[in-house]
């Protein structure tokens, strides 16, 4: 396993999310991927960004870094793109063109994610976006989000 990067991107209260199938298990994640030889967890995020939803982006901060279980690390940053950037469906070099897991490219809010996509999103360091801090914050006591649309 390698080590890997992603990239977190928010326009107000909605998160750049890709929607991926593996082995039959589907769910929502940020772009990102695993670390090339000599690459920089920076340059990792920026890289899967461009190969997955086909646009550019800057480092704005990193949000966090996870040390996964196996030894791994993944390191998060916020990124920002373009306003006018149109964000496309790419692809996994890694993956068999006639079997790409990336199934959908789009804006997603908290309400609009299954819980346990939510639940990764805090352990990227989601919170640490005021946009979505203050969202989450509205909930008040509710543990999780108030009348999912999911």
């Amino acid at each position: 396993m390698r080590n890997r990067a992603s990239a977190v991107i928010t326009r107000g209260t909605s998160i750049l999310m890709e929607r991926v199938c593996y082995h039959g298990n589907r769910f929502y994640l940020v772009p990102g991927g695993g670390m090339e030889a000599g690459e920089t967890p920076e340059e990792t995020a920026l890289r899967e960004l461009f190969e997955e939803c086909g646009v550019r982006g800057e480092i704005i901060r990193p949000l966090n870094v996870v040390n996964r279980l196996g030894g791994t690390t993944e390191y998060f940053f916020e990124v920002r793109i373009p306003e006018d950037a149109m964000p496309i469906r790419g692809y996994d070099p890694e993956e068999p063109e006639d079997c790409q897991p990336i199934e959908e490219v789009g804006w997603k809010r908290l309400d609009e994610l299954p819980e346990k996509d939510r639940a990764w999103l805090f352990s990227a360091g989601i919170l640490e976006i005021e946009s979505i801090r203050n969202e989450v914050q509205s909930w008040g006591d509710i543990i999780s989000y108030p009348n999912p649309v999911f």
